[in-house]
C-alpha cells in the first residue's frame, strides 16, 4: 500500500481548468487565460538564428523559456553559444514548439515557407509569431483555418504578405472581432521595431551609409555583394 500511495503521489495529473475559477465571473483571469503556461514549461522555437533570431533566443532564455532553433546555415556550436537546443529539421522544431517565432530573411528559399503544411505540422495549441518578412507566409486562409479550428491557439504578425493587407478571411474576422478570433490575433502595421531610439538610429545609419559611399568606401550590409569587384574597377 505504501508503494502504491507513493506512486500515486508522483503521477502527473492532467491540466484542467481551475475549479474555483469556474464559479467566478467569466472575465476572471483564470477563465480568460485558460491555456496560460509556465515559461519554464514553454518551448519557444525560432526559425532562423541570424543576428535578430539569436538576439530573440537570448531574450527568451533570459525570461525563463526553454528554447530551440532551426537554421541549417549557422555553424556547429552556435547552440552552445546561445544556450539553446538545435533542431535537426524544421519538422522537428514545429512539432516540438509551443511558440514558433520566425526570423528569416525573404529569399527564394523562404518565400511562402509558411503554408498549410507548415501550420498543420505545428504542435496543437501552439502560437505562431512573424516579425521577419510578410512574404514568408504564403496562405493567410490556411492561418485562419487552423486558428478557427483550434489547431493554433494564437498568432502575432508584425508583417503581412501584402502591405497594406488585402481583404481576406483572416483580416475580416480580426477587424470584425468575431468570437473565434477575439483575443487570439495580434496584427501590427510593421512597427514592432519602433522606439524613439530606433527611429533616430535608422536615420543616422542611412546618413552614415550615404556618406561612406560618397567617400568612395564600401558600405556595410550590402545585399548584392557580387558587385564589389565591379565597384572597385569603377
Amino acid at each position: 500500500m505504501r508503494g502504491k500511495r507513493t506512486a500515486a503521489r508522483g503521477a502527473k495529473r492532467p491540466l484542467t481548468a481551475c475549479p474555483i475559477a469556474q464559479k467566478l465571473p467569466a472575465n476572471w483571469q483564470e477563465n480568460v487565460q485558460k491555456t496560460i503556461r509556465r515559461t519554464s514549461q514553454t518551448m519557444v522555437g525560432v526559425v532562423g538564428a541570424g543576428r535578430i533570431g539569436s538576439a530573440a533566443l537570448l531574450k527568451f532564455r533570459a525570461l525563463g523559456f526553454a528554447t530551440q532553433f532551426f537554421d541549417p546555415y549557422v555553424p556547429s556550436g552556435t547552440e552552445k553559444v546561445l544556450g539553446s537546443k538545435r533542431a535537426e529539421t524544421l519538422e522537428d522544431l514545429l512539432q516540438g514548439s509551443d511558440v514558433v517565432s520566425l526570423h528569416t530573411p525573404l529569399s527564394a528559399e523562404t518565400a511562402g515557407l509558411v503554408d498549410r503544411k507548415f501550420v498543420e505540422t505545428m504542435k496543437p495549441g501552439a502560437i505562431l509569431v512573424n516579425t521577419s518578412r510578410g512574404g514568408v507566409v504564403l496562405d493567410l486562409d490556411a492561418i485562419a483555418d487552423v486558428l478557427q479550428s483550434g489547431q493554433l491557439s494564437a498568432i502575432g504578425f508584425d508583417v503581412m504578405p501584402q502591405e497594406p493587407p488585402q481583404p481576406n478571411r483572416l483580416i475580416k474576422a480580426w477587424q470584425s472581432r468575431l468570437p473565434w478570433i477575439a483575443g487570439r490575433c495580434i496584427i501590427n502595421p510593421h512597427t514592432a521595431y519602433y522606439s524613439m531610439e530606433s527611429q533616430a538610429e535608422m536615420h543616422r545609419l542611412a546618413a552614415e551609409t550615404a556618406k561612406t559611399i560618397l567617400l568612395g568606401k564600401w558600405p556595410p550590409n550590402v545585399l548584392n555583394p557580387e558587385i564589389h569587384a565591379r565597384w572597385l574597377r569603377d
